[in-house]
């Protein structure tokens, strides 16, 4: 799947940055303060952004342990939360 859009360069303080809308966002799988890579081909003029996935095995892994231990303690936090 393709999906195109148009958009300008603008100013953000001291850098430049580009909009991205929401259907370019949710093709790409991209979601708002998630790490890119962006890599420049010259040669064709070519401005690539990619999902930064060094990162990510660890915040799959804590988001699964914290997963894991609030089921495993689900019943001692239902207590607390009443008292």
């Amino acid at each position: 799947m393709v999906v195109k859009s148009l958009t300008k360069i603008f100013q953000s303080g001291n850098s430049s940055a580009v909009r991205l809308n929401k259907d370019v966002m949710e093709a790409a799988g991209f979601k708002a303060n998630d790490p890119v890579k962006i890599t420049v081909d010259k040669q064709n003029g070519r401005v690539i952004i990619k999902q930064d996935s060094s990162n990510k095995k660890y915040h799959d892994n804590f988001s699964d342990l914290l997963n894991q231990s609030l089921k495993e303690d689900r019943e001692i936090l239902d207590f607390l939360k009443d008292k």
